[in-house]
This record gives structure tokens, sequence and C-alpha cells, in this order.
């Protein structure tokens, strides 16, 4: 799993690392590498590999049903 934020003005999405491995609160202050604003979210996990992928729409699919 990739942890990804994405920047709220130009939708540059960018691999970040975990903020909750963050010895302080420096990943508050990140800027998006494309624009440099500092407009990013929070961020979430998403899936990376072909089996994490597969397991992903799995889940999607049973809650779907």
């Amino acid at each position: 799993m990739k942890y990804i934020r994405t920047c709220q003005e130009c939708g540059h999405k960018q691999e970040m690392s975990d903020p909750s491995t963050a010895k302080s609160e420096k990943w508050r202050e990140a800027l998006c590498r494309r624009c440099k604003s500092p407009a990013l979210d929070y961020g979430n996990w998403y899936p990376s590999t072909p089996g994490e992928i597969a397991e992903a729409q799995k889940a999607f699919e049973k809650y779907e049903k």
C-alpha cells in the first residue's frame, strides 16, 4: 500500500511517508511537488501491487452487493 496525498489546487497526487510514523508535525507543512502549494489533503492509503488491487476490488464488489 502507498500513502498518497493530493494537491487540492492542481490535483497532483504524490506519494508521501505515513504521518503516523512521523516524529514531528512537519508533514503538515509539506508542499505540492508540482505547483508548490501547501494545499495537500491529509492523504490516504491506496493499493499499489496487483494483489492489493485485486483484494480491494473484491472488497468493493462485496460491499456493492
